[in-house]
This record gives structure tokens, sequence and C-alpha cells, in this order.
């Protein structure tokens, strides 16, 4: 699988999140009980913005003007976010192609929590760098 197809396949990780469902095994459930959501765009700023955030081979930092950059596995990824409802919802590029989508999003102090819509996978972790 070439780069750039590997790329856009992690990115789609880094967009595909909403709120969870009752169906979500217990694992998840604890998992997600361990951070507070994030339920305003101040909320988020304030969380989100400013650090970079890594997770596995995704590497991200949000800006406050509501741009993204950062990298899968060294190619660049850019983008934009905004605010809604209750979900950061992105568009971004990585290499020649792109994706979106929104995200429900939790922080702990360190680590920024995303949350797959029911079945598109797990929830998993960002690390503050």
């Amino acid at each position: 699988m070439d780069q750039a197809v590997r790329a856009v396949t992690l990115a789609a990780a880094l967009v595909a999140v909403a709120a969870c469902d009752l169906g979500q095994r217990a694992d998840e459930q604890a998992l997600i009980a361990q951070f507070d959501l994030i339920g305003s765009r101040d909320g988020f700023v304030s969380a989100a913005v400013g650090p970079q955030w890594r997770s596995d081979e995704i590497t991200v930092r949000f800006s406050e003007d509501g741009t993204l950059r950062g990298d899968i596995n060294g190619v660049p990824v850019t983008g934009q976010w905004e605010w809604r409802d209750d979900e950061v919802c992105t568009a971004f590029r990585v290499s020649d192609a792109g994706g979106s989508g929104c995200s429900q999003v939790g922080i702990k102090p360190g680590e920024l929590l995303v949350i797959p819509r029911s079945g598109e996978g797990a929830p998993y972790t960002y690390t503050e760098v």
C-alpha cells in the first residue's frame, strides 16, 4: 500500500467520531468514563487548541483560527476545524486525497479522547506531546 493511501486510511480515524451509543462494549464505556466530554467551542479551544497531539502514526495541532496541521507517518496533513453542536468537525488533505467528518471528543490532563461512531472503530486517545 503506498504511503499516501495508508495516510488517508489512518486519517479516517482522525475525523470519524460522534456520540457513543448504549451498545458499546464495557471496556469502551470504562475508557470514556475517564474523560470529560467537551460540549462547546470554548471548551474545545481551551482543552485542545495549541498543544501538539500524537496517536500512533498521527500527529496533529489545532489552531484557534480554525486550521489544523500535522502528519501521518511523515506525510503532511493540513485542514480546517469548526465546532458544530457538540462536535468538532474537520476537513483535511493528506497528499492528494482528503476527508471530512465530525467528532465527539473528551479531555483529561495530557490526553484527548476520540469516540468513533458505532461500528466505525473503538475509542482512541491522543497524548499531548
